[in-house]
């Protein structure tokens, strides 16, 4: 019996550790990797219950969902890529980079003519303030002559299809693609030029351009901006109370973003109001005392269909 009993309290010891050895690598897997489909369906199911309320609280509202883009919507950033701390193959030049290697920028006044001095300057300006960096930026993706600009569109449009699009989350993309089939109106804000957020449009094709917002520094016949608002921080506040202005009948659902910095403010108000405000792989709060904001991570994308940069830029060029 003693055997029996010493044999038994190692079976289920070695069952233990084992339960928690794997118990531990799935969370790591579902957190690290794996798209966490108990991690959309909660956010889908909180964003139906607020639906359902909303509704019913004023039927004529029109429902609004605010989401940024690089790094929420699409794993790295439209504008710089993704270089930093990623495996060769994973890594991807930005819109900046690839506009600069096909000359189709509109180099401002005094500024750098170069990629590597543009790019010298805008992480000097970085450490400045980061609303100045990516409204300097967004200059030499603005007022270019009209065949420039149509080229650069083209080429926005290609490498969206030929390789951004493959590096949207699928979490991301499969929410805002349901709360679309529920009648809610979807908003980008996001602080990339205008001209490269616009070819979020091919990743989903029922966006519309006054529902998409980026830096834009484009100037009238007068020379005056044509839209001055910097969509950084409390410039994205300022954004959705602009949109909101505009009609009486316009109602927060929610938003998404994935940056204290950038998204803090805004996920904020959203919060305040009532909205199902969501950060995604945020890591910890900065230093603002934010409330009601609901912490996930994600990482699968809808996958990438080429090795590499090299070859998705290859596939544009043809």
């Amino acid at each position: 019996m003693i055997i029996i009993k010493v044999k038994t309290i190692k079976f289920i010891l070695i069952n233990i550790i084992l339960y928690s050895f794997f118990s531990f690598s799935l969370h790591a897997y579902a957190k690290d990797k794996a798209h966490d489909y108990q991690i959309e369906s909660q956010i889908i199911n909180m964003l139906s219950n607020k639906i359902e309320v909303l509704k019913a609280n004023n039927p004529n509202a029109r429902l609004s969902f605010f989401v940024d883009w690089d790094g929420t919507m699409m794993n790295g950033d439209i504008t710089e890529g993704l270089h930093d701390q990623v495996p060769q193959a994973e890594r991807f030049m930005g819109l900046a980079e690839l506009a600069f290697k096909y000359g189709l920028v509109q180099v401002p006044l005094d500024a750098p003519s170069e990629y590597k001095d543009y790019v010298a300057e805008y992480e000097k300006l970085l450490l400045i303030d980061h609303g100045i960096a990516y409204a300097w930026s967004a200059n030499y993706f603005a007022n270019l002559p009209p065949q420039k600009e149509l080229l650069l569109r083209e080429l926005i449009n290609n490498y969206f299809k030929a390789k951004l699009k493959s590096e949207v989350f699928k979490t991301s993309s499969n929410i805002v693609n349901f709360l679309k089939a529920q009648g809610i109106e979807i908003f980008v804000i996001s602080a990339s030029p205008t001209v490269f957020v616009e070819g979020t449009l091919n990743v989903f094709p029922w966006l519309t351009i006054d529902h998409v917002y980026g830096i834009n520094r484009a100037k009238n016949v007068n020379g005056n901006l044509i839209d001055p608002i910097i969509n950084y921080a409390m410039g994205k506040v300022e954004r959705i109370n602009s949109i909101l202005s505009q009609d009486e009948d316009r109602v927060i659902l929610g938003g998404m973003g994935n940056s204290w910095n950038t998204d803090g403010a805004f996920l904020q108000l959203i919060a305040q109001k009532g909205g199902v405000s969501v950060m995604f792989n945020g890591g910890k709060p900065n230093s603002y005392n934010y409330s009601g904001i609901y912490k996930y991570n994600i990482s699968e994308t809808l996958g990438s269909e080429f090795n590499s940069n090299r070859v998705a830029c290859k596939k544009i060029l043809e």
